[in-house]
């Protein structure tokens, strides 16, 4: 009847509004988000993540945007040594599948002149058809920070082991004491060895 074409003709474009304004919610976000269903194929992704895909390999951007398959590029025979491209299908199907509420990794993807790193993100979607919500967040300036410590500390611990000077910091509040490898070698023990406690360096020290 002409009000049943009427009532889904509406129906209809409510839904195109609705994923319209989806779309519009998707692409505000700086994170690269896919939304997958659960064999794979990807249902939507935001511009983020197209824009990503153009600007670092035109040639696999085809093959992550929507009716493609995410497991298969995550499958493909090049990454079959590649652990991240391995753990990351593993950790989606495990989403998809409901072993797992969610997956996280951290890994490299790195261009020819910049070193970058990615955290990834899944979740399900939580709809009755099931799926996964997939977002990769650039964390570049966290991991250069992270290993800019690490150089840092490896540096005042070659430092002390040449000038054989050991170093120790008191958390007051926690009572807790930390020292460096050196202090453990000054002591006589290996590094990490024993636990530093307060105690037990008065108990080293002669009456």
């Amino acid at each position: 009847s002409f009000i049943d074409i009427s009532q889904r003709k509406s129906a209809e474009e409510e839904i195109k509004n609705n994923e319209a304004f989806l779309k519009v919610i998707l692409s505000s976000l700086h994170d690269h988000i896919c939304v997958i269903d659960r064999q794979g194929e990807i249902l939507m992704v935001n511009e983020a993540w197209l824009s990503f895909a153009h600007d670092n390999d035109v040639k696999s951007a085809d093959k992550i945007s929507p009716g493609s398959n995410y497991l298969e590029v995550c499958n493909l025979p090049a990454n079959e040594t590649d652990p991240y491209a391995l753990r990351a299908m593993e950790g989606i199907k495990s989403v998809i599948e409901g072993t797992d509420s969610s997956f996280l990794m951290e890994y490299p993807c790195s261009s020819p002149t910049q070193e970058r790193w990615f955290v990834m993100t899944v979740v399900p979607l939580l709809i009755q058809q099931g799926g996964a919500v997939i977002a990769h967040r650039d964390i570049t300036p966290r991991k250069m920070a992270e290993q800019k410590v690490q150089q840092q500390q490896s540096q005042l611990a070659e430092a002390q082991r040449i000038a054989h000077l050991g170093s120790w910091v008191l958390d007051i509040p926690l009572n807790k004491l930390h020292w460096s490898d050196e202090t453990f070698r000054i002591l006589g023990f290996t590094p990490q060895q024993l636990e530093p406690v307060i105690e037990s360096f008065k108990s080293m020290i002669h009456p």
